[in-house]
């Protein structure tokens, strides 16, 4: 197990508080798994990997929210994506969150926007509150034009993908276009 990999297992107890409770819904063992990782249990923290590995969207935005925690942006947004592309609201408002503030990836409102516009649409009552509050903020800085934008690459997001999404857009920008 990697340095990285344990101080992630112990990084801050809020994160760790609000993991158990999302993750209590994905695996019957799951709560009993998260606090013998804040306890430092090594085999705990493997059966975590394991479920991230397999594509477990829960257990990848929990990664994500513990690398955020400690300060390693590149590798919460990886894991965020990885998560919102498979449909995570909560992974969606926090790569959006990322992209509207600019850590961990190029600081960029229409693709934040874009995020928030999925995660709000949530039946989750908290995240679709959360979202749209920051659907706000951002678009109230932002023109008609992008606002526009915003919305066709949500749009795109829900029909291909966010991960394919953001690879066009990435390519666009550097403009190369498939």
């Amino acid at each position: 197990m990697s340095e990285k990999m344990i101080r992630i297992a112990t990084a801050g107890t809020i994160v760790s508080l609000i993991a158990s409770a999302l993750l209590a819904t994905i695996h019957p063992d799951t709560k009993r798994m998260e606090h013998e990782i804040v306890a430092g249990d090594m085999h705990a923290l493997g059966q975590m990997q394991a479920l991230m590995d397999e594509g477990n969207a829960v257990a990848q935005n929990w990664l994500g929210l513990h690398f955020q925690s400690g300060s390693d942006y590149v590798s919460a947004a990886r894991w965020f994506l990885k998560a919102a592309d498979q449909g995570n609201v909560l992974a969606q408002d926090n790569l959006g969150n990322l992209y509207e503030t600019g850590r961990g990836v190029l600081p960029n409102p229409v693709v934040a926007y874009a995020l928030y516009s999925l995660a709000a649409s949530s039946n989750q009552r908290w995240v679709r509150l959360h979202s749209r509050t920051s659907l706000q903020r951002v678009g109230a800085s932002m023109s008609d034009e992008q606002l526009d934008a915003a919305r066709a690459i949500a749009q795109m997001m829900r029909s291909d993908g966010i991960a394919s999404t953001l690879d066009r857009i990435e390519h666009i920008q550097d403009g190369y276009e498939p």
